[in-house]
C-alpha cells in the first residue's frame, strides 16, 4: 500500500540549471498535502498539476532566504484569479517574525492580509495523519529541515545545511532522504563556510542510511548537477540515488 507520495515541483536552487524551479516539494499523505518550500518557478510546476494554494493544507517554510518562499507571490497572484485568498504558513517560531514581515510586504495585499500563520514552538507539530519534527540545520539565518512521518513512511528533508550530526541522527529511520546537494565536491571548505553541502558529502550520508533507503539530491546548482550526471556515484547500503527532475514523482 502506498503510504506517501512525493511530488518533486523544483529541484534546483539559486543560479541553478534553467530547467529546473527552485526547491519546493509536495508530500501528500492518505489525508493532507503539505507543500515544502517554494521558490521561484514552483507557482508554474503547481499549475502543472492543476492545483492552486487553496489545494495545499500547509505551506512550509525552512527560512527566510528567498529562493525558498518567493514562488509564492506568483502562486497566490494564480489562486486569487481563482476566487482563493488565503492558505496556511508553517514555520518554525525562530523563523516566523522575519518570514511574516516579508511575506506580509510581498504578497499581494488581497491575499498577504488573509494568510493564517502556524508556528512550531516546540520540535514537532502534529496534522492529520502526518506528524512533522523540525532539525536544525547549520545555516548562516536560522533554518529548519523537517523529518515527515504518517506512521508508516518517513521521509527526511534538510533544508539548506552543511553536514548536520543531528540529522545524520535519523538517517536510519527513512526512506527518503531529500538533502540539498548546493556545491560540486572540489569545493568543500566554500560549502562549510555558506552552511551548504557538496555532492560528496551528500554520497557520504549513504553510510548512516537504511539498506535500499532512497537518496534525493536537490537545491541543485549548474556544477553539482554535473558531477551526479557525468561522475561515477559511490554509496553505501545499496542506498538508490535518484536524481530527481521537476516533476518526478515517488511512491513510499
Amino acid at each position: 500500500m502506498i503510504q506517501l507520495r512525493v511530488y518533486f515541483l523544483g529541484t534546483g536552487g539559486a543560479g541553478g540549471p534553467s530547467n529546473r524551479a527552485h526547491n519546493c516539494f509536495i508530500v501528500e499523505s492518505k489525508e493532507c498535502r503539505l507543500l515544502v518550500d517554494f521558490g521561484e518557478g514552483c507557482s508554474w510546476r503547481l499549475e502543472e498539476l492543476g492545483l492552486t494554494l487553496c489545494d495545499i493544507d500547509l505551506v512550509y517554510i525552512s527560512h527566510k532566504h528567498i529562493d525558498h518562499w518567493i514562488g509564492l507571490f506568483d502562486a497566490s497572484v494564480l489562486a486569487l484569479s481563482k476566487g482563493c485568498k488565503s492558505f496556511n504558513v508553517l514555520t518554525h517560531s525562530n523563523v516566523m517574525k522575519d518570514l511574516k514581515a516579508l511575506l506580509i510586504s510581498t504578497l499581494p495585499k488581497e491575499v498577504s492580509s488573509n494568510v493564517i500563520f502556524h508556528e512550531i514552538n516546540d520540535d514537532r507539530y502534529r496534522f492529520k495523519d502526518v506528524i512533522i519534527k523540525v532539525i536544525p540545520s547549520i545555516h548562516p539565518v536560522p533554518t529548519y529541515g523537517i523529518l515527515i512521518t504518517n506512521g508508516e513512511s518517513t521521509i527526511l528533508y534538510s533544508a539548506d545545511t552543511s553536514i548536520n550530526e543531528v540529522l545524520i541522527g535519523y538517517l536510519d529511520d527513512v526512506e527518503l532522504l531529500i538533502h540539498e546537494a548546493s556545491l560540486p565536491s572540489n569545493l568543500e571548505t566554500l560549502a562549510l563556510s555558506k552552511g551548504h553541502t557538496t555532492v560528496r558529502q551528500v554520497l557520504s550520508l549513504s553510510r548512516y542510511m537504511r539498506n535500499n533507503a532512497i537518496l534525493t539530491p536537490v537545491h541543485l546548482t549548474k556544477e553539482s548537477e554535473r558531477e551526479f550526471l557525468h561522475t561515477r556515484l559511490e554509496v553505501s547500503n545499496n542506498v538508490r540515488v535518484i536524481l530527481p527532475s521537476d516533476g518526478t514523482l515517488l511512491k513510499l
